[in-house]
């Protein structure tokens, strides 16, 4: 889709580049006419141009993709931690280029044909003159203003909400909001100098001295409205996509330190994986290592189901960890009391949920076998949820108990590493009065299971090693398990291989790998996207500016007329194209900033996040004022020299 997605970008790009080009020319091809050139001849000469355009920019981007492609491999692969990737030009590779090149050609050719023979002489020669002239009106400015304000507070309020059941409410707002956003930012736009020349009528002193401005800008950006409010779309998503991938892949050290809590943590279960204390450190003595911390962590694996009001329960069930209040205080160094038919759940600090409001529920845990699920399916009310009365009679032959929150309903903090897999869930757990967990666990005394959890020195690697080693030979194994790293997992056909292959331990330095394994393609093809097009969007508002350089003229010729001197005209189209320049690049700017701050408000390093966010803005925006420096200059000297 990433390639699919870049060809029809440069399709669309490109046909704008034409239609802008022509418009650029319009004088240009008028005159052609006027001197007895026919659209045929027209055609034919920008057909040849495009032969030249195009044929040009294919053999310097395959002499300079030979050139720099090796450099760009090795950079992929030490970005994305990849071992052995090797160089290679394809001939395939090759000849895909040229035939997108040659689709590109051709649409453009088409394109360029068509505009040609849909206007005459006199439209063409006009054609850089035309403009959107619709009246602006009053207190749309500031209407849309208000509605765009109110549906980002809205959409704000919606995503930081964490509850169980959503209403039809909060879905439509979710979707109404960013129609409410888009629409009104459209209308703003053009709209807002003559809201706030309404407000400046208050003024007299401040209303005259730019009353020439005003109305300047009120017609451009009318006039310009639509290519203003594209080009800050484009740079919102540019921001928004460039950020999103850096974020994640910048905070991906810092994200797993703060949810390993410990090097490395591994769970005693069903006989597998059971040592003691004394063993493991002696194993890594052995190699050569120490061990700075060792802790274990005794729990049983429930299955929970939440109360949804008074009488529904939900049917979606969690595996969540029981860990008694004494053996939680012991761990954390903590003094919580918890109540009997109470639990206080723990959250991981690096879960998805953090920053979401979390109410408060009743929980009904137990332990079962997956016939429940069929009867929980036929029992189905509505929002996924069934009676409680018929849940209250689907597991009645299975020992279950009803527990409510405590007074501190729950807690985030870094009691167990946040990884599931098919053999166990850690992160979260519930805990619980002590004596509740002696019931619990005479019920269930066959699922009590342990955490290991093992602070190391330095060359963590090969004590790492050494400790699955020994663990496999603890468990009798051979070598076809625990052969593959966290982000290598391995799907087996059989249930009982894969649960004990999932017992392998977990390791701080491999969980830094894993998600830029799995995603750092991903990542890589966002953040090229996301430069593409803020590279775009520039281009845009250039070409669209400079279409305008003829109407400019006759209003410079207009004012010099009424007396204003050259300095004060400069001054004045300066002010103009500043506007023009950075109005896209502050919505762009908050539109991106605030999707990120939505998106990814939930993590952990969210301060960090949005600090990278603000340092890109800014240095977007010092590369703008380059930008807007170097095209002010040009501008001026075609609009106030150029005969």
């Amino acid at each position: 889709m990433g390639f699919e997605g870049l060809v029809i970008f440069s399709i669309i790009f490109i046909s704008y580049s034409v239609m802008a080009f022509i418009k650029y020319r319009g004088k240009e091809f008028g005159v052609y006419m006027t001197l007895g050139m026919t659209q045929k001849n027209l055609k034919r000469m920008v057909f040849y141009e495009n032969i030249v355009t195009v044929g040009s920019s294919l053999i310097v981007g395959l002499l300079s993709g030979f050139v720099f492609s090796r450099i760009f491999y090795m950079a992929f692969s030490k970005v994305l931690k990849i071992e052995g990737l090797v160089f290679r030009i394809h001939y395939e590779s090759i000849l895909l280029t040229i035939g997108i090149f040659f689709i590109i050609f051709l649409f453009s050719s088409v394109l360029s044909k068509r505009t040609i023979s849909k206007i005459s002489v006199i439209e063409v020669i006009k054609s850089s003159a035309k403009k959107d002239m619709v009246k602006p009106r009053k207190y749309t400015g500031i209407v849309s203003f208000l509605l765009v304000v109110t549906a980002l507070i809205l959409l704000g309020n919606l995503k930081s909400k964490f509850s169980i059941e959503e209403t039809l409410v909060t879905e439509t707002l979710k979707w109404i909001c960013p129609i409410i956003i888009v629409i009104g930012l459209y209308l703003f736009i053009g709209s807002s100098i003559e809201s706030i020349k309404n407000i400046l009528k208050r003024y007299p002193n401040i209303y005259n001295k730019n009353i020439l401005l005003l109305n300047n800008l009120s017609h451009k950006l009318l006039s310009y409205r639509s290519m203003l409010f594209i080009v800050s779309l484009l740079i919102g998503s540019a921001i928004f996509l460039i950020q999103f991938s850096y974020n994640l892949y910048a905070t991906i050290p810092t994200l797993t330190e703060k949810n390993y809590v410990s090097d490395i943590m591994f769970v005693q279960a069903k006989g597998y994986n059971k040592v003691t204390e004394v063993e493991v450190k002696n194993i890594i003595q052995k190699s050569g290592g120490k061990v700075e911390g060792y802790s274990t962590i005794e729990y049983i694996p429930v299955d929970e189901y939440k109360l949804i009001g008074k009488d529904r329960v939900s049917i979606f069930s969690t595996n969540k960890p029981i860990v008694s209040e004494s053996m939680y205080n012991k761990h954390m160094n903590k003094n919580v009391n918890i109540l009997p038919g109470e639990f206080m759940e723990i959250l991981n600090p690096s879960s998805s949920s953090r920053g979401m409001e979390r109410l408060p529920y009743e929980s009904i845990i137990t332990a079962h076998d997956n016939v429940i699920f069929q009867r929980m399916e036929q029992a189905t009310v509505e929002f996924a949820s069934v009676l409680r009365d018929d849940f209250d009679n689907i597991i009645k032959e299975y020992k279950h108990y009803t527990l409510k929150p405590n007074h501190i309903p729950f807690q985030w903090e870094p009691l167990a590493v946040h990884y599931y897999n098919s053999a166990y869930k850690s992160g979260g757990a519930y805990i619980v009065d002590d004596s509740d967990y002696e019931n619990i666990k005479l019920t269930l005394t066959d699922r009590v299971e342990v955490y290991h959890k093992i602070n190391l020195s330095e060359n963590k690697d090969k004590y790492f090693n050494a400790l699955i080693s020994f663990l496999k030979d603890k468990n009798n194994l051979d070598d076809s398990y625990w052969n593959n790293r966290i982000y290598e997992r391995i799907e087996y056909h059989d249930p009982v291989k894969q649960y004990i292959n999932d017992l392998r331990p977990i390791y701080v330095e491999e969980a830094k790998l894993d998600p830029i394994q799995k995603f750092g393609t991903f990542f890589f093809v966002f953040f090229f996207v996301g430069a593409l097009i803020l590279i775009s969007s520039g281009v845009v508002l250039y070409y669209k500016i400079l279409t305008s350089i003829d109407e400019e003229r006759e209003r410079v010729f207009k004012m010099s007329k009424i007396g204003m001197t050259n300095k004060e005209i400069k001054k004045l189209i300066s002010k103009e194209l500043k506007i023009l320049y950075f109005v896209p690049v502050f919505i762009g700017g908050f539109l991106g900033s605030y999707s990120i701050s939505i998106v990814l408000s939930a993590q952990i390093v969210y301060d960090q996040i949005m600090v990278n966010t603000i340092s890109m803005i800014v240095l977007y925006m010092v590369i703008q004022i380059i930008f807007y420096n170097s095209s002010k200059n040009k501008y001026l000297k075609e609009v106030m020299y150029k005969k």
